[in-house]
């Protein structure tokens, strides 16, 4: 941030500057493990349903709930055209539940 001439509180809680590279990178990065993490939700839910129905004997599947921790998605902005800006929303563990990045 410093080469922006950007002062933060903490150096710690630094940023991406969208449009740069490196905010690509990580958005596609984060989207990546995030569609591998719902992969991986998707193969326990499976293994557990099996095993726990092999040791009662019997089961079906009924509802899953999939509910991710920390949850970003793109989502288009308020003046967002074919070409426009799009928001990042985000869904963290927090008092503010939905927060537009």
């Amino acid at each position: 941030m410093r080469e922006r001439f950007i002062r933060l509180e903490d150096p710690e809680l630094a940023y991406l500057v969208q449009g740069e590279p490196s905010f690509q990178t990580y958005i596609e990065d984060m989207l990546w493990a995030q569609r591998y993490a719902m992969g991986s939700r998707a193969v326990m839910v499976e293994r557990l349903l099996s095993s726990l129905f092999d040791v009662v004997g019997t089961g079906r599947q009924v509802c899953t709930i999939n509910c991710h921790h920390d949850f970003t998605q793109r989502a288009p902005g308020p003046a967002a055209t074919a070409a426009g800006p799009e928001r990042l929303h985000s869904r963290r563990q927090s008092a503010k539940p939905w927060v537009a990045l």
